[in-house]
């Protein structure tokens, strides 16, 4: 423990750089020295020096140039306060910098002063040399220390001379068949250029501002200095997908053409390659003799076309298996009746469905004369649509519900 502490000095002189702005103080009984630094938020750090002689420091004194003095009370001498790290400084002779990204071209040379044994380096990248070399841009630090235990630490930065990469839209895009995606990127520095890249290949000619994609793959677009320089870092990477829907069928029955592939509310009917307003569901009845086309949308917004079917009404309107139909009153505000005539005994499936496709009842039966009555009371006013399936043959009609 302590008995007396000997106020000391803040320290102002110029020859010690790590004590400039340190109180120095010690205790008389113990002989231990202490470093008091005040700290950048106003609070003060204090630091054990070192337990010297018991009974010995009586006083401390300072000289016109801030240098301090020490009373040695026993031996009644008085002696200078030296420290042994402030001549230990390290530097950088040589730095080469900014480099370009991914060029391992940078470098650190040091040099080192008022060294006692030999030094060590340690790097924050690893290294244990001296100089560094084969850098790419970044924050290098080192701690170099002597052989009286100093130690010092500096960084120092390579910059970066890459310039940024360019502003090109990111994420997933759907290439529709035989169609094309233009792709735009930012506008490059002065004496840049363009290239871009498929899947990290340089795509050969491809080196304007904007490239017309007609492949999947994944593209970025990197700004090419034309001179000496340093090309710029890759862009963010656009996806772009090849939809391969296949393209809708059509079958036909009499004057029912039906989707073969459920298309739901993606659908839309064509006549001579016109749209026929309203036909958007999975079914259509014919009305015209002409050819009639389905254009359905794939999920990733492309349209596919089918094949055009062609259909001549006066020959096409029930299966050759139905010799006699007729569905009456249509349209009607009450109930209809279904009769059917079939050349020999079929089981015969009935389902009405509403204009969103929805199942409002279904009937299975085995005869060759068919009469059903249908009630239509409890069913809003509007199109309805009944299927009928005559073994392997189907077809639909359309029936309309009126107000009463």
């Amino acid at each position: 423990m302590g008995c007396s502490v000997t106020g000391g000095f803040v320290y102002r002189g110029s020859k010690y750089a790590d004590l400039s702005g340190v109180y120095l103080h010690t205790d008389y009984c113990s002989g231990r020295w202490w470093a008091t630094r005040r700290n950048d938020n106003g609070s003060f750090t204090s630091s054990l020096l070192g337990n010297l002689s018991d009974y010995q420091y009586s006083s401390l004194g300072e000289d016109s140039n801030g240098e301090l003095y020490v009373c040695l009370i026993s031996s009644g001498k008085i002696q200078k306060i030296t420290e042994i790290c402030s001549p230990f400084q390290v530097t950088a002779t040589s730095i080469y910098s900014p480099v370009c990204d991914g060029s391992l071209s940078g470098w650190v040379f040091l040099d080192t002063m008022g060294t006692s044994g030999n030094v060590s380096f340690l790097w924050s990248n690893g290294r244990d040399e001296k100089d560094i070399v084969y850098l790419n841009p970044g924050t290098y630090t080192v701690i170099a220390t002597n052989g009286n235990g100093c130690s010092r630490v500096q960084s120092y930065v390579i910059e970066n001379a890459t310039p940024p990469a360019p502003i090109l839209l990111s994420g997933d895009l759907v290439l529709c068949g035989g169609d094309s995606i233009q792709l735009a990127t930012s506008d490059a520095p002065f004496e840049y250029g363009y290239q871009w890249l498929n899947n990290e290949m340089p795509i050969p000619g491809a080196t304007g501002q904007t490239l017309s994609v007609t492949e999947p793959g994944v593209y970025t677009v990197q700004h090419i200095a034309s001179l000496a320089g340093c090309n710029s870092l890759v862009s963010s990477t656009v996806n772009v997908v090849l939809d391969v829907s296949l393209e809708p069928e059509i079958g036909v029955e009499g004057d029912s053409l039906f989707a073969l592939t459920p298309c739901d509310n993606n659908c839309q009917w064509l006549f001579n390659n016109e749209a026929i307003p309203g036909a958007t569901g999975s079914y259509h009845i014919a009305t015209q003799t002409g050819t009639y086309e389905l254009e359905v949308t794939t999920e990733n917004g492309c349209q596919r076309q089918s094949d055009g079917v062609s259909v001549l009404i006066s020959d096409a309107v029930t299966p050759a298996s139905v010799q006699a139909f007729s569905l009456s009153p249509n349209p009607t505000d009450r109930s209809i009746v279904l009769q059917m005539e079939l050349k020999k005994t079929e089981r015969v499936t009935v389902i009405l469905q509403d204009r969103q496709m929805r199942q409002i009842f279904s009937q299975t039966m085995e005869n060759q004369s068919v009469t059903m009555p249908i009630d239509l009371n409890n069913l809003p006013a509007g199109t309805y649509y009944l299927h009928i399936q005559v073994g392997n043959e189907r077809f639909v009609r359309k029936v309309v519900k009126t107000c009463e």
